[in-house]
């Protein structure tokens, strides 16, 4: 096998990938590409590696095995198809990959967008949203004035309630002075949250977030009582890439009553403002760092 296509080699070039803009990528975002990359390998061992080689000797069925076996593996193989179509469109420099390989992946991938856009028609239409925003509004009241509840779990809680982001909040770093433009940090003084690495950031960029006085007061307790991050495993660890999530699900469980999760905040949210004015829903869009066509096309219920 040729050296250039090894796991290694290609986990290199991946990241080196730049946005279409031409700006590196966030690491969230390599992460991912790497994540899913590692993923395709597992069900297919050298994966580039042996589409090439099939393109190379015309070998069309070969290539249409492997990606009836993408589409097999993942419910969500779109986005695997476009990590797949990234690689072999980044390793085609020299124009040595036929337009037929790349041309099937790009129609797979239209082809998943079509099936995508039935499913989205029917989540919107059947799946009922799990938590209603009133109530979750309600909830994080209740607890900001029970003095049983650690101070922790106050502020995760109201972090959603005042900017419903993803699971940003658990890699935040707990500063008294402003730190370089590619790490996500909370200072403490000028109450300003700063995402700098997260998903949509090649869409989004830089963003500054004024956090409220009274979440403010509880983040400074805890900065003063030792914490390093805004919402962390405890006060020295931030959460893994991925794991604030099942925090927020099993702490709803306990403080809520019922299991719900950061997915699902967002859902509720997005619902709620189904009948606001086009410029509310467009400003919530902006908050939450997603289009305004993907705030109703993936989060809005019924």
């Amino acid at each position: 096998m040729s050296s250039e296509y090894t796991q290694e080699n290609i986990i290199t070039k991946i990241k080196d990938f730049k946005s279409r803009t031409g700006k590196p990528l966030t690491s969230i975002t390599i992460n991912n590409y790497v994540n899913k990359y590692k993923r395709l390998n597992e069900i297919e061992d050298n994966i580039i590696f042996k589409l090439i080689t099939a393109d190379e000797q015309k070998d069309k069925d070969t290539v249409n095995e492997i990606i009836k076996k993408i589409k097999d593996s993942f419910k969500n193989s779109k986005d695997y198809f476009s990590v797949l179509s990234k690689i072999l469109n980044e390793l085609n420099v020299n124009q040595l990959i036929s337009t037929y390989l790349i041309n099937r992946i790009s129609q797979v991938m239209k082809e998943q967008v079509v099936k995508n856009e039935v499913e989205v028609d029917s989540k919107v239409t059947f799946e009922q949203v799990k938590l209603k925003w009133q109530d979750y509004t309600k909830f994080v009241d209740d607890i900001i004035e029970d003095d049983k509840v650690p101070n922790k779990i106050k502020i995760m809680f109201s972090l959603y309630k005042v900017y419903p982001l993803r699971d940003d909040y658990g890699n935040v770093k707990l500063t008294i002075k402003d730190l370089d433009n590619k790490q996500n940090f909370y200072n403490v003084k000028t109450q300003m949250f700063h995402l700098n690495d997260y998903k949509t950031f090649s869409k989004f960029g830089n963003r500054k977030y004024l956090i409220p006085d009274y979440i403010a007061k509880l983040i400074k307790t805890e900065y003063d009582s030792g914490a390093h991050y805004l919402v962390g495993k405890n006060n020295t660890q931030k959460f893994a890439l991925g794991s604030l999530s099942s925090t927020v699900k099993n702490r709803s469980g306990k403080y809520y009553g019922e299991k719900f999760t950061i997915n699902d905040i967002r859902h509720s949210v997005v619902t709620f403002y189904e009948d606001k004015s086009v410029k509310k829903k467009k400003q919530l869009a902006d908050n939450m760092l997603h289009s305004y066509s993907t705030q109703y096309e993936t989060y809005k219920r019924k």
